[in-house]
């Protein structure tokens, strides 16, 4: 929920207001995005994959990866410090 309000905020405005590549994709496809990479960190139990999550978002894998790629530039401002520390969120790799 932490990581899904810092990319995509209820209200729309981010700290210094700049905007992101994903703003203008769906909520489906940004919550299922957030979904595969915060389950790319090494805390999380387990990993599913694109396909998993983007079956269960009821967007399309590519869609999915498409929306992931956006936002992995943007991990560490993204997923929370408790969950995942930034030399962690190096080693996730962007969905090909």
């Amino acid at each position: 929920t932490e990581a899904a309000e810092t990319a995509c905020p209820r209200d729309g405005l981010r700290p210094g207001g700049a905007a992101k590549r994903w703003d203008a994709r769906s909520p489906l496809s940004l919550a299922a995005a957030v979904i595969f990479l915060v389950t790319r960190a090494p805390r999380a139990s387990r990993a599913p994959s694109a396909a998993e999550v983007a079956a269960v978002a009821g967007v399309t894998e590519h869609t999915l990866k498409l929306a992931a790629r956006d936002m992995h530039p943007d991990l560490v401002e993204i997923v929370p410090s408790w969950w995942a520390t930034p030399a962690e969120l190096a080693a996730v790799e962007a969905p090909h």
